[in-house]
């Protein structure tokens, strides 16, 4: 308000008006810091003066530092039907669009303003740099960028995700006996350290569109050799906001995951994600996801898979603000070679969670899921159809050292059942990560 105030006054036409203007009083008001008193002076006599200029530029400029800016607006429009030319208040109305929220027609009075040849100088660079303020405002805000850095330690009780048996039976050598299983095959605990980043850039086009796009990486040292395991994200995507549909987010994906140093995986993804506010506390998410999953050390176990799914979550505010989501899915997951359909299966998953704030700075948080797997073929050798069920528990806490600085303790556990006894494995996982955000 006080910016395009002084403009105001650097503009001569504006003091030589003021000092002829038979409501001097009330301009003097404004000036001094009272807008609101030469207001309900000048409302009263509305009726009568409503198209003389210098009412109405008394006026307008009165409505417009009480909080009135529509009708500062029909005030100095009136003005400019009269006075074409009359900078001050061109410059005023531009303030008046802008506190309404209207800032396309702002910017539209300030290019105006700014592109008269009497504007001096000093006046055209300060709208220079107020139209950039409003140009960011026209897109939605200004561009954002957000980092996150990490760095942990911690200790897997199975970091191949292998079976704890020494001996397996196997249906079709079964004459044979238990089938010893080797070493390098089964369960393996190592103690574990961990780094991690990623970096997010936000572009709002408009208020209601944003461009968006990250680059992640994380590195997981083991003690156990062979067990590295490196991965390399990035994303991009737009997405679209809007008050009464909520929001709605396309993306696309890359992934490449290396394990003992050796390509292992290399993922192309699109997604979609539509969360809609119920209340003022709780939201609606709906999501799907298409990726296409090359496996580069076997290539038979390359694969389609799609998902769908939903989510509720609402957020208390009681003692301790807890927060809770609930929600499922289902999709399947096909092999492009049609002799790896032992591979192939559909999946379906339930997932909940809590999180309370105790302290300001501390929260606690527990979740879980469950997914059933159902695959397409019998298993090679066993004989017989694989169903899988995979049990997930995570807790731990957040403890905020600094506005940019958290530590992260946390301990999970993981319980697979498979009619393929090969498949059947326990895990426990426990880490403390240190995270810094950047902003």
């Amino acid at each position: 308000m006080q910016f395009l105030l002084a403009i105001l006054l650097l503009t001569l036409s504006a003091t030589a008006h003021a000092a002829t203007s038979a409501y001097q009083s009330q301009l003097n008001l404004i000036q001094s810091g009272h807008p609101s008193a030469a207001y309900q002076q000048l409302r009263p006599k509305l009726l009568a003066s409503a198209g003389n200029p210098d009412f109405d530029t008394a006026f307008g400029l009165a409505a417009l530092d009480s909080g009135a800016p529509a009708e500062a607006i029909t005030a100095l429009e009136r003005v400019l039907a009269l006075e074409p030319t009359n900078l001050p208040a061109r410059t005023e109305l531009a303030r008046a669009y802008a506190q309404l929220g209207d800032t396309a027609a702002a910017r539209r009075e300030i290019a105006r303003v700014q592109s008269h040849a009497s504007t001096p100088a000093p006046v055209r660079e300060n709208l220079s740099n107020y139209a950039s303020v409003l140009d960011e405002t026209l897109r939605g805000g200004p561009r954002t960028l957000n980092a996150e850095l990490s760095i942990g330690t911690g200790f897997d009780s199975n970091i191949n995700n292998a079976t704890t048996s020494s001996y397996l039976i196997v249906p079709a050598l079964s004459a044979l006996g238990p089938a010893r299983v080797e070493d390098g095959a089964k369960a393996e605990s190592s103690l574990y350290a961990e780094t991690g980043g990623t970096l997010t850039v936000r572009q709002p086009v408009t208020p209601g569109l944003t461009v968006f796009a990250s680059l992640g990486a994380n590195h997981k040292a083991t003690e156990a050799s062979g067990n590295d395991q490196t991965t390399l994200q990035a994303e991009t995507g737009i997405q679209l906001l809007t008050p009464d549909h909520g929001r709605l987010t396309l993306g696309a994906s890359a992934q490449q995951f290396w394990f003992a140093g050796e390509d292992y995986t290399r993922t192309l993804g699109l997604s979609t994600n539509w969360q809609y506010p119920l209340t003022a506390s709780s939201n609606l998410t709906t999501y799907a996801s298409a990726n296409h999953i090359e496996y580069l050390s076997n290539s038979a176990q390359t694969a389609n898979r799609f998902v769908i799914g939903t989510t509720l979550d609402n957020r208390w505010q009681t003692t301790l603000t807890p927060y809770a989501f609930a929600g499922a899915y289902a999709g399947i997951e096909e092999t492009e070679d049609n002799t790896a359909d032992y591979f192939s299966h559909s999946l379906a998953g339930i997932q909940a969670g809590l999180e309370i704030f105790p302290l300001p700075e501390l929260s606690l948080f527990t979740d879980a899921r469950l997914e059933v797997r159902s695959y397409k073929a019998d298993y090679p050798l066993f004989l017989n159809e694989r169903h899988d069920r995979q049990l997930d528990i995570s807790t731990g806490a957040t403890y905020s050292l600094t506005p940019n600085w958290a530590l992260r303790p946390a301990i999970s556990y993981r319980y697979a059942d498979s009619t393929i006894g090969f498949y059947n494995y326990t895990r426990w996982l426990t880490n403390l990560t240190l995270r810094y955000r950047f902003p």
